[in-house]
């Protein structure tokens, strides 16, 4: 323990901890977070039915920038969508944030660190419904057999609608299962803004069990600083993505799992 300081379980840091993971899981609850304000403006891209909204269980999406080779296109997105569909079996989310007050200032991040372990590619015998360019992005849709790839129906292109209930309102899951909403800004790239909703609702899985609190305080009264470690981690599994939405400036994704907390 360094000198001068002493860690601290009292009710000011458990305070601070239910209130940053509150904050934290109403990016999910809610999507707001981020820095960014909800905009009621959809975006002007349009995309197939099935990246909107998952038409069956067992399908996945992936992604690859547009390239005008398709056929490498296609293949990179088939491997990202094969680490997707792959989701559904156990692997392990951990989470570690640190958050720094220095007199009086309300609390900021210092870094923070996700990792996800134990994730593995879905079986080469994956089949491939359907594939297009939108946005800039290759899309390929999924399927893990050959009885989900049948009764799945390309979908046409269609512009992305108004902003769907499960934006501010989580779903009410099954047995054991929870709902996310991942968000991230629309970046230059796009499927990289997708690929980053898609890690923060699982990172919201995740910090949705147990998170553990821990603080450290130096000095006393609005002169004083203070640190807040918070840690969750979890094993995820039958993760999957429910549905897609922008607006002109953000990506959210819906994203259902199963939780067991592993703090």
């Amino acid at each position: 323990m360094i000198a001068g300081w002493g860690q601290r379980a009292d009710s000011r840091f458990v305070v601070w901890g239910v209130a940053l993971v509150g904050g934290l899981c109403a990016m999910g609850c809610r999507s707001v977070g981020l820095g960014m304000e909800l905009t009621s403006s959809p975006s002007p891209v349009s995309y197939p039915d099935w990246f909107l909204r998952a038409p069956v269980r067992g399908v996945a999406v992936g992604y690859a920038p547009a390239w005008r080779d398709v056929a490498v296109a296609e293949s990179v997105a088939v491997a990202d969508g094969r680490m997707a569909l792959g989701l559904v079996r156990p692997h392990r989310v951990s989470w570690e944030a640190g958050y720094l007050s220095e007199s009086g200032v309300p609390l900021s991040m210092m870094g923070e660190r996700v990792r996800e372990e134990g994730t593995a590619a879905a079986a080469d015998s994956v089949r491939l419904p359907d594939s297009v360019e939108s946005g800039g992005m290759r899309l390929v849709l999924l399927a893990d057999s050959r009885e989900v790839h049948s009764a799945v129906v390309s979908g046409s292109l269609r512009r992305v609608g108004r902003e769907p209930a499960w934006v501010r309102t989580l779903p009410v899951g099954g047995v054991g299962e929870v709902f996310a909403v991942g968000v991230s800004p629309v970046t230059f790239r796009e499927e990289s803004g997708w690929q980053a909703a898609e890690r923060h609702a699982r990172l919201l899985l995740a910090a949705s069990g147990a998170t553990t609190v821990r603080g450290m305080e130096r000095g006393f009264g609005p002169f004083g600083s203070a640190v807040l470690h918070l840690r969750a981690t979890a094993v995820l599994s039958e993760v999957h993505v429910e549905a897609r939405w922008r607006d002109g400036r953000s990506c959210f994704v819906l994203v259902r799992g199963k939780v067991q907390s592993s703090n």
